[in-house]
């Protein structure tokens, strides 16, 4: 059965192990700098060379590395394209965003970190448009590889999710509950939708989310008043 906000350990109880349980920072620091690596690679070929002429085969020449790493990294030629479209997630700025909200000791300060990764994840994919379109990259290419975004964010929030919020959700709300409505309320379409098509700016976007996320998510502890 899944724990409520009742019966879930408290804080105290899990907080010496948040940091170690979800992820080691140097072994992290370490894949994101291979993740770089290789986008960087990929991104001069497609500047160069054009989509076609983007293949796994160049681009881990490109880079250095050897073709297994760039399948082990990315999967696909797709996956490489889907990091290229969202290129700040490997940059330092978004890593150290994450690390402040996976360790932050405030359920509230945690979720504020959460929206602002969310908002610049989603600004920088205007740009990483622009660079595939101008490679070749067709429309429906463009909309699978959101896709294999999207379902990428689904794989990756439920314990993320479990991680920041175990112990300091609203009572009777369950984790599953909670991950499902981090992943709706977090979505790309969400955001489409209030800044692109309603002209809302990213900041307001970013108040209402964090305001949201906390009314529906926390515990009255642990919710700003």
């Amino acid at each position: 059965m899944t724990k409520t906000g009742r019966d879930q350990p408290k804080p105290d109880a899990i907080s010496q192990n948040r940091t170690r349980s979800y992820r080691s920072p140097l072994r992290e620091r370490r894949a994101n700098a291979t993740r770089r690596k290789i986008a960087a690679a990929a991104e001069r070929l497609l500047v160069s060379s054009g989509y076609a002429d983007m293949t796994v085969k160049a681009i881990a020449r490109e880079a250095g590395v050897a073709q297994q790493t760039v399948y082990a990294v990315f999967g696909s030629k797709r996956g490489i394209l889907a990091a290229l479209l969202t290129r700040i997630v490997y940059e330092d700025e978004f890593t150290e965003l994450v690390e402040r909200a996976l360790d932050s000791a405030s359920a509230y300060e945690s979720l504020r970190f959460s929206v602002s990764l969310t908002r610049r994840v989603y600004e920088s994919e205007k740009e990483g448009h622009t660079l595939l379109r101008g490679a070749g990259v067709l429309d429906l290419e463009l909309a699978r590889v959101e896709e294999e975004c999207e379902a990428r964010r689904r794989e990756h929030t439920a314990p993320y999710v479990a991680h920041i919020l175990s112990g300091r959700l609203r009572p009777g709300m369950s984790l599953q509950t909670a991950q499902d409505l981090f992943w709706t309320l977090t979505s790309r379409d969400i955001y489409r939708m209030l800044v692109h098509d309603r002209k809302w700016t990213a900041d307001a976007y970013e108040r209402w989310l964090l305001h949201l996320l906390a009314s529906a998510l926390l515990g009255p502890e642990d919710a700003p008043s």
